[in-house]
């Protein structure tokens, strides 16, 4: 076996087994995040990316600037987005912020909550792996709705602990399968 082979298989299952979200306990309720490991091997990655990337240049030419690219697109999009990337369960309400740089943000009071609907969604793809979305509509006592799409690990990590509590505060929860 090559010795590149078995480094990037080790890598590769380093990677795997970092998991993504990580799910706090804490008394003000659950918070879900990228768990510290998984933003570390994010930042190793980009490091290694740009030398390594610099050095083929010379060499592989389109192997080294898409190494390069990507290392710089990873420590300056991606590490930062996933850091910031949030679901909080507290006493009073929920809070997310996802998508790229935390721009996408939700959050509301289960006082203010009169219902939930919520769709699961099997998304596949044309490449890669099929994924659960839940979109999940909260209709609240003043008449106005509010979405929220649950597409990523963070979000998706926090759905049963979101339904529970949901749940225990007797908010009228729908889940359909579409």
């Amino acid at each position: 076996m090559d010795r590149r082979f078995g480094r990037c298989v080790v890598m590769g299952s380093v990677f795997a087994l970092a998991g993504c979200a990580q799910r706090t306990e804490t008394d003000a309720g659950v918070v879900v995040g990228y768990s510290i490991l998984f933003l570390l091997l994010c930042l190793a990655i980009g490091a290694i990316g740009i030398p390594v990337g610099y050095k083929l240049t010379k060499q592989f030419p389109k192997i080294g600037w898409v190494l390069l690219v990507t290392g710089i697109l990873v420590l300056v999009l991606g590490v930062p987005s996933y850091f910031l990337e949030k679901f909080e369960i507290t006493k009073d309400g929920v809070s997310q912020r996802t998508s790229a740089f935390g721009t996408r943000k939700a959050s509301f009071r289960f006082e203010e909550v009169q219902s939930v609907h919520v769709e699961k969604v099997l998304r596949r793809p044309p490449r890669g792996m099929e994924y659960m979305e839940f979109i999940v509509t909260v209709a609240k006592k003043d008449g106005s709705q509010l979405k929220l799409i649950m597409d990523d690990d963070v979000s998706r990590a926090a759905a049963d602990d979101l339904w529970n509590e949901l749940r225990k505060r007797n908010i009228p929860l729908t889940i359909v399968d579409r």
